[in-house]
């Protein structure tokens, strides 16, 4: 694949094949290579291939089953800010995080998303953002107050 974007980087036909012919490989292992194929591809030139960070996340969530590999591609695509990133980019790395489990890295993405789209998107999209920020800090207080409470009550305390 690296090859073939040497010869032209602006071909989209072996990535296209990468991201939905080759990643059906019964060799699972194989498949870490082209979700890093694929991020490599879009930190060359953003803008113009975001949308393989797509198929990437699908091969890493479905085909891998890898929560790292996932949250990796949320790191990248959380270092992105272009006029055309839809708001959903903006914020799919928060979501990524707090369906882990991590809000404390859910907040803080999301709070990123809040601050560069503040001016630039409808109210009522801010007002979500904030919502899941409130959400997701109730996540890390809980029930037993701040999250150190809970760890404590859980070790016997």
């Amino acid at each position: 694949m690296y090859a073939l974007d040497r010869l032209d980087s602006r071909a989209e036909h072996h990535v296209t094949l990468a991201a939905q012919y080759y990643s059906q490989t019964q060799n699972k292992p194989d498949v870490i290579h082209l979700v890093r194929y694929l991020q490599d591809r879009v930190r060359i030139d953003p803008e113009r291939n975001l949308n393989w960070l797509k198929p990437a996340l699908h091969m890493a969530r479905i085909r891998l089953k890898d929560d790292q590999v996932v949250k990796e591609i949320a790191d990248q695509l959380a270092t992105y800010d272009f006029p055309s990133m839809s708001v959903v980019a903006y914020q799919l790395p928060a979501y990524i995080y707090g369906n882990s489990g991590d809000y404390v890295g859910a907040v803080t993405y999301m709070d990123r998303a809040l601050q560069l789209l503040r001016g630039r998107v409808q109210i009522n999209e801010i007002l979500q953002m904030e919502e899941f920020i409130t959400a997701m800090k109730a996540r890390i207080s809980g029930p037993f107050g701040k999250s150190e409470d809970l760890e404590s009550e859980i070790n016997g305390g």
